[in-house]
């Protein structure tokens, strides 16, 4: 059965903003539509003025109602793979001499073109304020939640707090993303999300929205995260934060960054929080199929090192 999607309210929106809108919508709720026609539609009304003007929408507009869908979509919904595409076909757009969102970021940063998608990262940081983890983020360090907005659009499309599922929806098209593109960085949300989930202790209620996120990374990036092996600098500051590529949680005390250490503590702790009788019912399902998953993955590397070890005993 597909979930049906509210409607966005588009009153007072700029005539662009007016066309940007159905363009998604019309992709998302068409099997057949072309990815690629999307993206080009998209592209036109970005570039539809040789200059940038008050008409011209920004870049975090596209992310704003893009993660607005996403987060209504179920992790298991054929519409996230839909939408992992249209965001490929975005990537690969050429930049062209008038293109303005590429152009226009809102930290003034110049990207060459679509493939940067720029703002994106901006407005995943606006939306991490709204999620369960904002709990967390305040705790560590006060100026990632008293700071400005990153994007310019933020609050535009809604700013209310988001719930587990829909933080949970929006890993979940993260880690699909992850697995289907080269796009960088994203491997470290993912590893917030487990660090947030695994790697403090956190109330049964916080837990319950975390523990879902942080699973949909093995379910649909576990392979990859597990293949990716590099340690980043430790920092002591970076332990407070909880958001650079070295941080770390406080029940966790092995190298920062991804490595097998790292990957089994994970494993142990899905594992001890899916016995955990004060978690939801479902919460400790989903804890326990991450363990399975986790191990199959192992298992899967481990026939891989034994197969190359007989092909290079049978080439002496």
């Amino acid at each position: 059965m597909t979930i049906a999607l509210s409607r966005l309210n588009l009153s007072g929106t700029t005539p662009a903003l007016a066309n940007f809108y159905p363009i998604l919508s019309n992709y998302i709720h068409d099997p057949s539509g072309s990815a690629l026609k999307a993206a080009q539609d998209i592209y036109d009304i970005f570039n539809s003025e040789s200059e940038i003007n008050e008409e011209t929408p920004a870049p975090g507009y596209l992310w704003e109602i893009l993660f607005w869908f996403i987060k209504q979509i179920p992790s298991n919904d054929h519409r996230q793979d839909r939408l992992v595409k249209l965001v490929s076909e975005i990537r690969n757009i050429p930049a062209l001499s008038n293109n303005n969102a590429c152009r226009w970021d809102s930290k003034d940063l110049c990207h060459t073109s679509w493939a940067d998608l720029p703002s994106f990262y901006a407005v995943w940081s606006d939306h991490e304020r709204q999620a369960p983890s904002s709990r967390l983020l305040a705790k560590r360090d006060p100026r990632i939640i008293t700071n400005q907005p990153q994007a310019p659009t933020a609050g535009t499309w809604g700013g209310l707090p988001l719930t587990g599922i829909e933080w949970a929806n929006l890993h979940a098209f993260l880690a699909r993303l992850h697995a289907a593109t080269d796009f960088r960085d994203l491997e470290l949300r993912g590893m917030f999300a487990l660090l947030d989930a695994l790697e403090d202790d956190s109330p049964p209620q916080l837990a319950d929205d975390l523990i879902l996120a942080a699973a949909h990374w093995i379910t649909y990036a576990g392979k990859k995260l597990k293949d990716h092996q590099i340690i980043y600098p430790p920092s002591e500051r970076d332990d407070q934060i909880k958001r650079s590529p070295s941080s770390r949680g406080a029940l966790y005390t092995g190298p920062p960054g991804f490595c097998g250490e790292r990957w089994t503590f994970w494993r142990t702790r899905f594992r001890i929080l899916a016995e955990w009788g004060e978690l939801e019912e479902g919460t400790r399902e989903v804890a326990a199929r991450a363990v399975e998953e986790m191990e199959v993955l192992d298992q899967g590397q481990a026939r891989e090192r034994l197969a190359k070890v007989r092909s290079a005993l049978q080439t002496r």
